[in-house]
């Protein structure tokens, strides 16, 4: 037996006792002070005189067999993921619209009045349609532009949609992503109806800064419609377990003050159980990068953030540890498309609105490779990218809960990975786990 490379020992408290966690695995265990030597000595030679630690370090995946490559099975997996998944991912955006200006909104002044007629639609149910035999799961997701100001296209194509994965014995699911204006008790009806599952709305902050960064296009106050509408959500699927709604707040240095009031707020009207908080930095663009965090910054602070919410008491909310993952981003896989208003083909959401990065059109799609004819070069730098061969991630231990990162984030990069959040939150998500699961 010998040590796996993917082992992280790493000192735990004042004590001197450690952690001992496997990035394959996900496996974590205190190791006492007293125990920390022999256990090195352990992991150094791969055996010892108690077998009983021999068998444990094993079943957790701190030991492997001597002939075991790891690369080459994460290489194997991250293959498998890409090419051999059997679920296709599309990514749809009825319209370009939207009746927010955001500040910081990475579409910009790209967002035109722009939606899908009914050639695309159809189109798009021929793509699945042709897709469906071959995949044991289609999963959509709807994005805008705000994709509730065409709600007939969201609502008619998913009823085609699911009848066609009915007829072909293939489950279906779908997600929203929306600024949550136009929410209503009509709409949750129908989007329950339609095997939506998951919906994600944003609030940024206290009613006053929300307000400010998050307008409607007539500089009108956002906040108070979104809030009330969020509350009708949650109030109409409350008891449905597998319905999913998150609610994400985009931080950087003018608001990251202004959390918590807002988490404050759902506390007391006792609708937070339902709730998964996501906390997402504000991504820099020409026109919004002062007041942005750095990434270092940005963990500090989601960190900080992450256990308020935690003694709020909103249990959705409790630390994990990070699992392996089989690819850096769903844009890397061979059956994940964005779909635009007027049938245009883009690999990741980052790209939409941007000519150079559109990879074809749904018309004249090779959905037999997952290539565009018009830019198959720029797909390729999403689909043939292999972290366990790349100089800078093959010989870091977080690759198999990284796997590269944003795959639009590299590109942009001139090809060279940029460090995710993971990076610098591991060994304090690692000893909160401790404290809060293992009792240590």
């Amino acid at each position: 037996m010998k040590s796996s490379y993917f082992n992280l020992l790493f000192q735990y408290n004042k004590e001197g006792d450690c952690l001992l966690y496997n990035t394959i695995e996900s496996s974590l265990i205190k190791i006492e002070k007293r125990k920390v030597a022999k256990t090195k000595e352990l992991l150094k030679y791969g055996t010892s005189n108690d077998q009983l630690a021999v068998e444990l370090f094993t079943r957790l995946g701190y030991l492997i067999p001597n002939r075991k490559d790891e690369l080459c099975e994460l290489s194997i997996r991250n293959l498998n993921a890409r090419y051999n998944n059997r679920k296709l991912l599309i990514t749809v955006l009825p319209t370009f619209a939207c009746n927010l200006k955001c500040i910081y909104c990475f579409e910009g002044t790209l967002k035109k009045y722009i939606d899908m007629n009914k050639c695309v639609q159809n189109k798009i149910f021929e793509l699945v349609k042709a897709l469906a035999p071959y995949n044991d799961k289609v999963h959509v997701a709807w994005f805008g532009g705000e994709p509730l100001l065409r709600f007939d296209i969201v609502s008619s194509l998913s009823k085609k949609l699911i009848e066609l994965c009915k007829k072909e014995n293939v489950e279906y699911s779908s997600n929203l992503v929306t600024n949550g204006t136009l929410l209503s008790k009509d709409i949750v009806k129908e989007l329950i109806k339609y095997k939506f599952n998951h919906i994600q709305v944003t609030i940024d902050g206290d009613k006053d800064i929300h307000n400010e960064r998050r307008p409607f296009n007539k500089n009108m106050r956002s906040f108070q419609p979104i809030f009330k509408n969020l509350q009708l959500l949650l109030t109409m699927v409350k008891n449905d377990n597998n319905f999913k709604i998150t609610l994400r707040t985009n931080i950087d240095k003018n608001n990251v003050e202004h959390i918590i009031p807002i988490l404050k707020k759902l506390k007391s009207i006792d609708l937070h159980d339902k709730l998964k908080i996501k906390i997402s930095k504000v991504t820099e663009t020409p026109a919004y990068n002062l007041p942005c965090l750095k990434t270092t910054h940005f963990v500090k602070h989601k960190l900080e953030l992450l256990d308020q919410i935690n003694d709020l008491g909103f249990k959705n909310n409790s630390v994990s540890l990070p699992k392996q993952i089989q690819v850096g981003c769903s844009a890397e896989i061979s059956t994940s498309f964005v779909i635009g208003p007027t049938g245009e083909l883009y690999k990741c959401t980052r790209d939409v609105g941007i000519q150079a990065n559109i990879i074809g059109n749904i018309k004249d799609f090779d959905i037999k490779l997952g290539v565009g004819e018009k830019n198959p070069e720029y797909c390729y730098k999403y689909l043939l990218f292999d972290a366990t061969k790349n100089k800078k991630c093959k010989n870091c231990k977080l690759l198999p809960i990284c796997f590269g990162g944003c795959a639009k984030k590299r590109i942009d990069n001139n090809g060279i990975p940029v460090c995710d959040e993971i990076k610098y939150s591991l060994k304090k998500i690692l000893q909160k786990y401790a404290k809060e699961k293992l009792g240590a």
